[in-house]
């Protein structure tokens, strides 16, 4: 039945071709003999618009001739005039008819009506003297005699300059154009297509005629070629149907194009079986996502599934980070290299070949490397099918880390901002009554208040490490220094932590950068103590070093401890993940890492070995810093906050440079904030009456200039207007006299 189906489909296939064939033909016999027959036409009718002009023209001669002869003979006759044809003849001697001969009373009554355009194949002629004037109805209608279906006749033609005779093609038929030059008139000849059309379509019908003959020979042709192709296909659809789910196996096929079409079909058979198998691995590997903790062991998944598929080749996976710290055979961290540096930085999986039939396929995350897959055999498609789920996989986990640690971070977040509420404020005006204290007396009383603010000031770095788990670490107040004094001062702040630690501080270059003073310290400090840690013991050593790199201020912190284990580098810096157990809290690198990366810099780990561990703290350097302008004499200040114990302590502080109104009433200082210039105002964001943004919102509308100079303090979570600046409670003093030195006398940068 299969059979019969394809033979009869190669039979109507030729049929139809030799059919549109005939039929292409005869559409071109019929284009070529209508354009044949048209240019024959429109040469005859340009031949006889020539012929008919010429007789017209001689026609009119004539006539002129003898009117010329009537008005200049005293005995006026037109006996002649009459028998060439003429219809009517007047002659006028100075204005008075003196000859009116005509054949019909409508001809003479034409000749009175005075100048007539032509029309038809009539046509008034008129010569003249000096006293006299001959007019004359010419019929031309011999002259104009043209073929049958053919029209002839006269136009008016105003323009004589030019004579040649045009044809033009119209819908219907041929338009011949053939001005006179002896008169204002022009033939005009209109020659129809239809007869040319129809000869056309007889010569092309003749032609298909005969044509058809040749259907005969095609139909025995397309029934032995029917016959001869379907026999190989046949045993091909055999060999098909019984191969069920092997690969298919080839009868003796001809050396012809059926031949290559089996063969073909074997091999994608093959190859559908081998994608089967590849996709059924790449199915179950992809399903496992859940067992998988890290990157590591995806990729050791993802090698023992490679190994599963490619039966004969020896697949390895080299983990991105072996490579940068050098723990893999030299000869598989070459080929992984060379196949790193030959792949696309652009896609996530990308396959190479190297040198040995060797195939590398390169997993990554833009620069991250996760690893290379390296091994021989199979098809690289394969392979990259595998790596791409690998990379799926890794992202997968990496965004469940990330979703935890945010979780994580979240309900961190909501704790510390309820620590920070209730501790900043009576802290601040605590903080604020001890420095003044401290100024006031002497001897072991003044002792007394300056241990107790210092432990005051470290109840606020507590403060300060949880509000930005709050409030996204957001808040910063940067200023000018020179970070290697800075680590030179952190040094000394470390040194008791660790007494048996050799603690040693080396710089010959002076760092100059613009960051927030409070958090690289605190970043610089994690660094010495973790570092202290790592090396403690008998003959342990710290060096903290500073350099310049390009653009960058670096501070590296050395230890000769045991070096960080590879299993745990690439997370460092992750939140909540500690290597002490639970003496550590896994934010201090965390964070540390953070608050640098929010001024544009790093911290990373460069060289880890037993006996040698490397990490840097980069700032960009800032060059040609100017110092800030000297503070004027007399300034004003303005504070507002809900609690007067933080307006009393700040208004001490601030009575140092200046004069200070204090009030607990957000109303009362909007109104004289309006109206009165203060040089610096603090507002507390959170009032019971106004919030700090609606008392800053409010002035703006009032005084926009007194809005710029807005200092808005705050405790806990808490967002200021944009454009506004924003101190953390407590304030120090440090901080306070900073922010004063800023002041320009117009409006307080943001």
């Amino acid at each position: 039945m299969k059979r019969r189906s394809i033979l009869r489909r190669v039979i109507v296939v030729v049929l139809g071709a030799g059919l549109v064939s005939l039929v292409v033909s005869a559409l071109a016999v019929l284009s070529a003999v209508h354009s044949d027959q048209e240019a024959f036409l429109v040469d005859s009718a340009l031949h006889q618009g020539e012929l008919l002009r010429e007789r017209v023209d001689g026609r009119v001669e004539t006539i002129r001739t003898q009117l010329r002869s009537l008005i200049a003979s005293e005995q006026l006759a037109v006996t002649g005039l009459v028998a060439m044809g003429v219809e009517s003849v007047r002659v006028l001697s100075e204005g008075e008819v003196v000859l009116d001969a005509s054949r019909s009373e409508e001809a003479s009554a034409l000749l009175r009506v005075g100048d007539m355009l032509p029309s038809g194949t009539q046509l008034i002629v008129a010569e003249e003297n000096d006293s006299r004037r001959a007019e004359a109805i010419l019929d031309l209608s011999e002259e104009l005699a043209v073929p049958p279906q053919w029209r002839a006749h006269l136009v008016p033609q105003p323009h004589r300059s030019r004579i040649d005779v045009r044809a033009s093609r119209l819908e219907e038929g041929i338009q011949v154009r053939a001005p006179s030059a002896r008169a204002s008139v022009a033939v005009l000849i209109e020659a129809p297509l239809a007869p040319v059309q129809q000869a056309a379509i007889a010569t092309a019908a003749r032609t298909a005629m005969w044509s058809l003959l040749a259907v005969i020979p095609l139909f025995f042709l397309a029934i032995l070629l029917g016959f001869a192709v379907t026999r190989p296909i046949r045993g091909l659809v055999d060999a098909v149907e019984t191969a069920g789910d092997q690969p298919v196996r080839l009868p003796d096929l001809p050396a012809d194009e059926i031949g290559e079409l089996g063969d073909a079909i074997a091999a994608m058979s093959a190859r559908l079986h081998e994608d089967a198998r590849a996709l059924r691995a790449a199915v179950g590997y992809g399903r496992q996502p859940e067992r998988w903790a890290d990157p590591r062991e995806v990729l050791h998944a993802l090698e023992e599934t490679l190994r599963e598929v490619f039966h004969e080749g020896e697949w390895r996976v080299v983990e991105g980070s072996t490579l940068e710290h050098g723990d893999v055979e030299v000869e598989l961290a070459t080929l992984a290299r060379a196949a790193i540096k030959r792949a696309d930085p652009s896609r996530e999986v990308s396959a190479t070949e190297l040198p040995e039939g060797k195939t590398a396929i390169v997993l990554r995350n833009g620069p991250q490397v996760y690893g290379v897959a390296l091994g021989a055999g199979g098809s690289a498609d394969h392979g990259e099918l595998l790596c791409q789920t690998a990379v799926a996989s890794i992202r997968n986990t990496e965004l469940m880390q990330a979703a935890m640690t945010n979780e994580k971070l979240a309900m961190l977040g909501r704790l510390s901002a309820g620590v920070a509420h209730e501790v900043a404020n009576p802290l601040a005006y605590v903080l604020a009554n001890l420095e003044s204290l401290a100024e006031e007396l002497s001897g072991e009383h003044a002792q007394m208040a300056e241990d107790a603010r210092s432990g005051a000031q470290r109840i606020a770095k507590i403060v300060r490490d949880l509000r930005p788990l709050s409030r996204g670490m957001t808040e910063s107040l940067l200023e000018d220094i020179d970070l290697a004094e800075l680590a030179k001062e952190t040094i000394g702040v470390a040194r008791p932590r660790h007494l048996d630690v050799q603690l040693s501080f080396r710089s010959m270059v002076t760092l100059p950068v613009r960051c927030d003073r409070g958090r690289i310290e605190q970043a610089l400090l994690n660094l010495v103590v973790n570092a202290m840690d790592a090396a403690s013991g008998s003959g342990a050593r710290v060096t903290v070093t500073t350099k310049r790199s390009g653009d960058e201020a670096i501070v590296c912190v050395i230890d000769n401890g045991p070096g960080v284990p590879m299993a745990v580098r690439n997370r460092l810096f992750e939140a909540f993940f500690t290597t002490k157990g639970s003496e550590g809290t896994g934010l201090g690198l965390f964070l540390s890492r953070s608050f640098v990366l929010a001024q544009g810099g790093d911290i990373r780990l460069v060289e880890s070995n037993p006996g040698r561990t490397v990490f840097e703290l980069a700032l960009p350097l800032r060059l040609g810093v100017r110092s800030d302008p000297p503070p004027p004499l007399a300034r004003r200040f303005l504070v507002v906050d809900d609690e007067e114990m933080i307006v009393r302590a700040l208004g001490r502080l601030l009575s140092r440079h200046g004069d200070v109104v204090l009030t607990t009433d957000p109303h009362e200082a909007l109104a004289r904030a309006s109206i009165e210039h203060f040089d610096l105002v603090l507002c507390d964001l959170h009032m019971p009456e106004m919030s700090g943004a609606e008392f800053v919102r409010q002035l703006a509308e009032r005084s926009p200039e007194a809005a710029s100079r807005v200092v808005i303090l705050t405790g806990s979570q808490g967002y200021a207007p944009d454009g506004i600046r924003v101190l953390p409670k407590p304030v120090e003093r440090a901080v306070l006299d900073r922010l004063v030195r800023s002041l320009d006398g117009a409006a307080l940068p943001a």
